[in-house]
């Protein structure tokens, strides 16, 4: 074996010059260096190409856009092909199997658009680079560049380990430069990329140390008492007469007339026809009608008189050929319509549906009053004994910071379904977040109930914690914590949850603009439904 002191030297397709010292540290720059291609998942190639398209593909190349007139083409050798070798297999359904082609062209352009960028800056990787890169691929079993193995390597490999490094290598440059170096540093920080003072950082962090726990009654609009539905059908009465009809349905205008006809002419039965032909979308099997109170025919309906027409048949006329929102119909009247009665516990249940999908802002007044009344017994009787009071049931919300839409960085949002959707809710989080320790709130509309509030503590998470961070198990606080990961000599690093989220906000903002840059061609949807729609 030869001396370790010397470089070995080897005239490869670059006629590179591979040196035996310090092998370790170029093995962990460029284990670092893969490993910030993986996490970028549009930067890492394979050498594995797909068999052409299972049978219904076109036999036509597919070309499914371009970046900077660079087309995107699913050919062999191809960079499309080399991300959709990674990407395919397993795909059960056609919707899968475009989610994976999808991936793959997206992965594409991200690709492209690194590449177009440093050529168009002149920036060459250097040789040395390159070297470096390859030397760990000829380790030998003692870790030590051998350059027996690489001497007995396959040209087409070395080329194709070549192409390989120095294209990841030109993607790491601008990754690099844009969001920083994940191995090279000066002094605390990256070296390249966008720079963060800890005054920044700090606050950042602070975004979601302030936290407020509340105590809360929830009043649900599905509550709404047997006084206030009755009440509503006293007033509308026509919406609940309720009708004795049957009906036959079919697919076709032309159908339903020449079925009408027949029964008629008496060559079948109404039954008969309901059994025989009936499609019954909006019947059972017997051909009874299964919504037959007046609003909810007038909702199966395609026109205001169609409904007067029915209104008016007696009992055993037929109705003419009626347009539904599904296919087409003919009624028959089984007996007289049965007007509403405030005391009928089925009708109740109908009115209260009723006013929970088409009079909601009428459910809501009256529990935006029921809930007026319990602040006032609130603040003069106490918060437990107005819950006593009106029969609801006092939910405690542990702290949870401000955080409008849930931004990973602030932290968590409330921890009781009470308050599911509360994180998009600007007129909740200012009436919460207003709040003075121990005072009540006005009633607030909630996704479906209308919730009262008692401010119950404000706490310091990071300052309770006794930390300059919060404490991985708070509420809040981006989440809290660090990742850690191992590096390939065996040590541990890690970075804060803080760095992760804005690493994924601006490389999520990159793909935004990549996507509406003028130099890129979208086809992929016209492609793939054409590859997979020809026989």
């Amino acid at each position: 074996m030869a001396d370790k002191k010397k470089p070995i030297q080897s005239k490869g397709n670059s006629g590179a010059l591979f040196e035996k010292n310090g092998p370790r540290a170029a093995a962990r720059k460029t284990a670092l260096w893969i490993g910030s291609v993986v996490i970028l998942a549009f930067a890492t190639i394979t050498f594995v190409f797909l068999p052409a398209a299972a049978g219904g593909m076109s036999s036509k190349t597919p070309v499914y856009g371009s970046y900077a007139r660079k087309p995107i083409a699913q050919t062999a050798g191809s960079l499309f092909m080399s991300f959709l070798s990674q990407s395919s297999g397993g795909a059960s359904s056609l919707f899968e199997l475009r989610s994976q082609y999808r991936q793959a062209f997206d992965s594409t352009v991200m690709r492209l658009a690194y590449q177009t960028a440093v050529e168009d800056s002149g920036y060459v990787v250097p040789e040395k680079a390159i070297e470096r890169g390859m030397v760990p691929y000829f380790y030998d079993e003692n870790g030590v560049y051998s350059l027996r193995l690489f001497n007995a390597a396959p040209e087409s490999r070395k080329t194709a380990l070549y192409k390989f490094l120095t294209e990841n290598l030109t993607v790491m440059r601008y990754n690099d430069d844009l969001f920083g170096s994940s191995t090279e540093k000066i002094g605390e920080y990256k070296l390249f990329g966008r720079k963060e003072t800890k005054r920044e950082a700090n606050f950042v962090k602070r975004m979601g140390a302030i936290q407020r726990g509340f105590d809360l009654a929830a009043f649900k609009l599905a509550d709404v008492p047997d006084s206030e539905a009755a009440k509503f059908v006293d007033g509308h009465q026509d919406l609940f007469v309720l009708y004795n009809l049957s009906v036959v349905s079919v697919s076709g205008a032309d159908g339903a007339k020449g079925l009408l006809a027949r029964i008629k002419n008496q060559e079948i039965t109404f039954d008969d026809a309901v059994k025989e032909l009936s499609q019954n979308y909006y019947s059972g099997s017997g051909g009874k009608l299964s919504a037959a109170y007046r609003y909810e025919i007038q909702n199966i309906l395609t026109d205001a008189a169609s409904l007067d027409a029915l209104a008016a048949l007696r009992s055993g006329d037929l109705s003419g050929v009626v347009k539904t929102n599904t296919g087409y119909s003919v009624f028959r009247c089984d007996g007289d319509p049965v007007q509403p009665a405030a005391d009928n516990g089925d009708l109740l249940g109908k009115a209260r549906q009723y006013l929970l999908d088409y009079e909601r802002g009428i459910i809501e007044d009256y529990f935006l009053g029921r809930a007026r009344d319990f602040a006032v017994s609130a603040v003069r009787d106490g918060f437990d004994a107005a819950c006593a009071e009106f029969a609801v049931t006092k939910v405690e919300a542990s702290p949870f910071p401000l955080n409008y839409n849930n931004n990973p960085l602030v932290g968590g949002g409330p921890s009781v379904a009470e308050l599911s959707g509360a994180a998009s809710n600007e007129n909740f989080l200012k009436t919460a977040f207003s709040l003075k320790a121990g005072e009540i709130s006005t009633p607030v509309v909630l996704g479906s109930s209308v919730v009262i509030l008692r401010l119950r503590e404000i706490v310091d998470v990071q300052a309770a914690a006794g930390e300059e961070e919060a404490p991985a198990e708070s509420n809040g606080i981006w989440g809290g914590g660090n990742i850690v990961y191992q590096n390939s000599d065996g040590t541990t690093s890690s970075f804060s949850m803080h760095e992760f989220y804005i690493q994924q906000f601006d490389q999520g903002a990159l793909s935004e603009t990549i996507k509406r840059d003028k130099r890129l061609k979208d086809r992929f949807d016209r492609e793939f439904d054409r590859l997979f729609s020809e026989s």
